[in-house]
C-alpha cells in the first residue's frame, strides 16, 4: 500500500462528513468524489507499477508529458508573430494578436506554470546527478531547454519566481550558515567582503545609470498585475484578498469544517454576496484545506504529508536522483499553490501517485535504478 495512505483515507472521511455543512450538496459531493478518485489512482497507481522495468517507464512517460505539453506550448508563442497560422487556445495576450502568453492546455499562464513546474524541478535535479538512468545526456538537456522556455515564455510572475527560487535557495542558505558559523567564530573571509563591495557597486551604477522611465514606458507591460513601478496590482491584491475571505470562512466554521465544496459558498454568506459560488472561490490550498477541515480534520492531511516527505528525505541515502527530483517537485508545488485555490488540482495528485509508486519500488529493492 501507499505511504500513509491510512491518514489521507482518515482526511477523507473528514471532508466526507462535512458535505452535509453546506447548502451546495451538489457541487461538495463532487469534490469528494473527486478527492476519493485522486487517492484511489495513488493505490491503482502503486500497485500497477511493480517491478523495475514498469517504474522505470512510468517515470520516463511522467517527465516526457511535461516535455509533450511545453512544445505545445511554444507551438502557442511561435505560432502568430513567425508562422502566421491562428494561435490555438490562447487564453491572454501581451499584444493581442502578435504575442502570446503561453498557457498550454490550461486555463490561462500561472495554472500552465504550476503544473510544469513539477517537471521542471525533476529534469532539473537528473541533470544535476549527471547520470543517464532514464534518458541520456543530450536528450535530458533538450528536455529541461524545452520545459524552462516555455514556463519563461508563458510569463508566469510567480512560476518564474519558483524557478529561481529553487536554483538559488539551496545555494543561498548554504552561504547564510557559512556566515552565521564564521561570524560566531570571528571570522570573516574576504570573499563576502568583495560580494558585498560589487552587490553595492552595481546597486549605485543600476540606480544612478539605468534610464527606468524609459525601460518601464517600453517595457512596463511584463509587469502588469504586480504593482512595481505604478503598473496595476489587480493580481496581487486579488490572491491577497481571496487569502483573507478564505480565512474569514475558517473563523465562521472552525470546528465543522465546509467541506472542499463547500468553502466558496461560506466565503460568499460571510461576505453577503449571492450568485456563482465559483466567483467566490478562497485561494490558499493550506487555508482552503483548514477550512474545509477544521481544527481537528486538518490533522491527518497534515500528518499524510509530513509521513510522505519524511518517507521521501529518508530513501535518499541510496538515491540516484530522480527521489529527490520528485521530493524537490513536492514542495516547489506544494508553495507554489499557496498562491493559487484548489488543492485538488488532478497534476498534483499525479505526482504524488508517481512518488509513491518510487518510495514502494525503493523500500522493497533497496538500491538504485540499473541501467
Amino acid at each position: 500500500m501507499p505511504k500513509a495512505i491510512g491518514w489521507l483515507c482518515f482526511w477523507n472521511i473528514f471532508i466526507l462528513l462535512f458535505v452535509l455543512n453546506t447548502d451546495e450538496l451538489v457541487r461538495s459531493v463532487g469534490y469528494w468524489l473527486w478527492l476519493t478518485q485522486d487517492i484511489l489512482n495513488i493505490i491503482l497507481l502503486v500497485n500497477v507499477f511493480v517491478s523495475t522495468k514498469q517504474v522505470k517507464s512510468l517515470l520516463r512517460v511522467y517527465c516526457l508529458s511535461f516535455v509533450m505539453v511545453a512544445v505545445f506550448g511554444l507551438f502557442q508563442f511561435i505560432a502568430a508573430p513567425f508562422l502566421k497560422m491562428n494561435t490555438p487556445l490562447v487564453a491572454q495576450w501581451w499584444i493581442p494578436g502578435v504575442l502570446a502568453r503561453i498557457n498550454g492546455f490550461s486555463y490561462e499562464p500561472s495554472y500552465f506554470a504550476t503544473y510544469m513546474l513539477m517537471g521542471w524541478c525533476v529534469l532539473l535535479v537528473l541533470l544535476k546527478y549527471d547520470n543517464e538512468v532514464l534518458f541520456n545526456r543530450l536528450k535530458l538537456r533538450l528536455m529541461f531547454c524545452v520545459v524552462s522556455a516555455s514556463m519563461i515564455l508563458s510569463s508566469s510572475r510567480m512560476g518564474i519566481m519558483m524557478m529561481i527560487c529553487v536554483v538559488a535557495l539551496p545555494r543561498f542558505c548554504k552561504e547564510i550558515k557559512e556566515i552565521i558559523l564564521n561570524f560566531m567564530k570571528n571570522k570573516i573571509h574576504i570573499k563576502y567582503i568583495k560580494c558585498l563591495l560589487v552587490v553595492l557597486v552595481m546597486c549605485f551604477c543600476i540606480g544612478n545609470i539605468v534610464p527606468f522611465d524609459d525601460l518601464f514606458d517600453e517595457y512596463g507591460f511584463l509587469l502588469e498585475g504586480t504593482g512595481i513601478g505604478g503598473t496595476a496590482a489587480h493580481s496581487v491584491d486579488t490572491r491577497a484578498d481571496n487569502m483573507e475571505k478564505t480565512l474569514v470562512a475558517f473563523y465562521d466554521n472552525p470546528i465543522i469544517g465546509s467541506s472542499l465544496g463547500g468553502v466558496a459558498e461560506k466565503i460568499a454568506i460571510s461576505n453577503n454576496q449571492s450568485g456563482d459560488t465559483k466567483d467566490n472561490e478562497g485561494s490558499a490550498v493550506a487555508l482552503e484545506v483548514l477550512a474545509a477541515s477544521g481544527i481537528v480534520g486538518i490533522i491527518p492531511f497534515l500528518v499524510y504529508f509530513y509521513k510522505l516527505i519524511k518517507s521521501s528525505v529518508e530513501s535518499l541515502v541510496y538515491d540516484d536522483g530522480i527521489g529527490e527530483g520528485l521530493l524537490i517537485a513536492l514542495i516547489a508545488e506544494i508553495l507554489i499553490l499557496q498562491l493559487n485555490q484548489n488543492i485538488l488540482r488532478p497534476y498534483f495528485w499525479m505526482h504524488i501517485a508517481v512518488l509513491s509508486v518510487y518510495l514502494r519500488w525503493k523500500k522493497e529493492e533497496k538500491s538504485v535504478f540499473c541501467k
